[in-house]
């Protein structure tokens, strides 16, 4: 019984028969078995061992503020009851104790307003300690709250002349009264406007900063592609100059100048072309570029044509059917003898496919905006 009692945080266990004679026991404080005892032999107590659902608790208060909390229940290993008590000193329950009035510390009336809590008339508890022990019949502010507000909504009072809201609240045995002036709910408004504010534009500040930061990765990621065809560009000029391949262009029969594309898959797909031109041409061959506008029947829309004609290997009409499919390259001697990969055309064609689905989102912004 002791190891129980230790394991359970219990003052003492009684043991007794289903006449209530007391089988064994034990107590770290001796001094409480005689009242136990006399709480035990009761017949409510005893009724236990008779009904096997039955549970009986009790608090002995004590008149120097201490108390026992007391539990009985039937035995399981034979007929009987089981009493378990746990003694509370009156130090503890003096300085441990909660109350309805150390609920309320914290709550300080400049800032939160004023909060009563009243029993029977009486205010038992507020964080204006002053009115402990009033009557609530001679208080104005409880008086408005109960002709006029309710337990869902807060209402607009006056109070010996300043303005306030105020709600009542019904809470089991006791009633809830609290209410605020005005002027402390409009400087926290404001305070909490401007820290709203305040967080806002550090959100924005970092979105934008974040925004930024893409932006420059991107401009940086399309820099280096863009300096890469320069590159690419140079080369196949250098390698055309060094064979004398010359390269001769028509003056654009372009009308429409200003027009929504994509000019940097353009200019990357034209450099693919070019320099393919120059890497499967034959020594002092030519290279032809032209580009002219053709009129479309739809509004708005034109058509650009661009031709790249060379005195290159050329390809048969068998293997154009293949052209655009990856790794594809037709063997006439020029892939042993100029090398490559077989993917500049598809490069293009995705480049081809990309400059399409941007300018097809481009276009479908401006008639969701028209």
């Amino acid at each position: 019984m002791k190891e129980s009692a230790e394991q359970l945080w219990l003052t003492g266990i009684v043991v007794l028969d289903t006449d209530g004679t007391i089988v064994c026991e034990y107590s770290t404080n001796e001094s409480l078995l005689p009242e136990i005892r006399e709480c035990a032999e009761k017949e409510i107590v005893l009724d236990t061992a008779i009904y096997d659902e039955k549970v009986y608790a009790k608090r002995i208060n004590h008149n120097d503020g201490a108390y026992i909390d007391m539990a009985a229940c039937t035995r399981k290993d034979a007929p009987g009851v089981v009493v378990t008590y746990y003694y509370t000193s009156a130090e503890y329950a003096t300085n441990y104790t909660l109350t309805i009035q150390s609920l309320l510390n914290g709550y300080r009336k400049d800032r939160d307003g004023t909060i009563i809590v009243a029993d029977e008339g009486v205010i038992i508890a507020s964080n204006n300690t002053g009115l402990i022990g009033q009557s609530t019949t001679d208080y104005e502010a409880i008086q408005k709250l109960k002709d006029h507000a309710d337990s869902k909504h807060m209402m607009g009072l006056t109070i010996n002349g300043v303005r306030c809201h105020g709600v009542m609240l019904k809470q089991r045995d006791h009633y809830i009264y609290a209410y605020v002036p005005d002027s402390i709910i409009f400087q926290t408004l404001l305070q909490n406007v401007i820290m709203c504010l305040f967080i806002y534009l550090i959100v924005v500040a970092l979105i934008w900063m974040i925004y930024r930061k893409l932006q420059k990765n991107i401009l940086k990621i399309e820099r280096e592609k863009e300096q890469k065809y320069q590159k690419s560009l140079l080369e196949a000029a250098e390698k055309a100059d060094e064979r004398e391949i010359k390269v001769e262009h028509k003056t654009p029969e372009i009308i429409h100048k200003d027009l929504i594309g994509s000019p940097i898959h353009l200019k990357r797909l034209l450099m693919n072309i070019l320099s393919n031109a120059v890497k499967y041409n034959k020594d002092y061959g030519k290279i032809y570029l032209s580009s002219r506008e053709i009129p479309s029947d739809q509004d708005g829309v034109v058509m650009l044509e661009f031709i790249c004609q060379d005195t290159g290997i050329g390809m048969s009409e068998e293997f154009q059917k293949h052209l655009f499919e990856p790794f594809a390259q037709e063997q006439k001697g020029g892939a042993s003898k100029f090398g490559g990969t077989g993917l500049g055309m598809p490069i293009d064609m995705k480049l081809l496919v990309e400059i399409i689905a941007e300018l097809a989102g481009k276009n479908k912004n401006r008639e969701d905006k028209g």
